[in-house]
């Protein structure tokens, strides 16, 4: 089964931006997924260091009205509060579409602030891992795995 969000291929409109990021050059490199979206213009990235999450603020909205979809699921906690970026494996992602401004109204409430879309190729499902080390012995490692068959993705 695909999902799909029906609003992909709709523009941002008058007022807002948007702007699409391919992740395969951040492929090779041991990067999170915030640190890609902390480069994009308007995007401020909240890290409260290892194993206590990343959170996205667009445009000075807080966390819980930035609406985080990855292929159109929302990954919003149901009871409110904003997405953990450290919980989405990059090594899985092909693309990221921002949405910022008043081009993000259509997705509702939960999208004051903007829009961030994480998109796969269901085609393309695989496995990657990565480890990296860094001074003071600190250690990152991450695994990730996707795989398609009958009708059926994961």
């Amino acid at each position: 089964m695909t999902v799909t969000s029906p609003h992909s291929g709709e523009a941002a409109g008058a007022t807002g931006s948007q702007q699409t990021i391919e992740l395969d050059e951040y492929a090779a490199r041991a990067v999170r997924t915030s640190d890609v979206l902390e480069r994009v213009p308007g995007v401020d990235v909240q890290s409260f260091g290892a194993g206590s999450g990343s959170y996205l603020r667009i445009r000075g909205a807080s966390p819980d009205e930035v609406l985080v979809l990855v292929d159109g699921i929302r990954m919003n906690p149901g009871a409110g509060g904003g997405t953990d970026l450290d919980s989405i494996p990059l090594d899985l992602l092909d693309t990221v579409v921002v949405t910022r401004g008043a081009g993000a109204a259509r997705f509702g409430a939960d999208a004051l602030g903007g829009v961030v879309e994480f998109r796969t190729d269901p085609e393309a499902r695989r496995a990657r891992g990565a480890l990296s080390v860094g001074s003071f012995g600190g250690e990152r490692g991450t695994a990730a795995a996707a795989i398609a068959g009958g009708g059926w993705s994961f």
